[in-house]
């Protein structure tokens, strides 16, 4: 998890990309073929923050999502599959409080 965070630093300093690039430049065509502007029209100030900004949100989320399954991961190696499978169960019934 540290490790994937750790990226969205290296983003911001320009080490490595930005993983929604690719997503990116595909709704930039689609807008830009839909609107019949062109690309260059699209890609002011406000894009280039977007970009960063969602960079940075890739980053950190694909980090969050790794802690979290290294949690889950780690739970069922320590208790086993139906333990874990149990106590997720259990934490289902509880009363929810209001």
């Amino acid at each position: 998890m540290i490790a994937i965070g750790w990226q969205a630093i290296r983003f911001i300093m320009d080490d490595v990309g930005n993983p929604l690039v690719p997503v990116s430049e595909f709704v930039i065509k689609i807008i830009g073929e839909a609107s019949g502007l062109p690309p260059e029209a699209l890609r002011n100030w406000y894009l280039s923050y977007m970009v960063w900004g969602f960079g940075i949100a890739a980053w950190v989320s694909a980090a969050l999502f790794t802690g979290t399954v290294g949690k889950v991961a780690a739970r069922v190696v320590l208790v086993g599959w139906k333990q874990y499978r149990a106590e997720n169960r259990g934490a289902d019934n509880l009363p929810r409080l209001e």
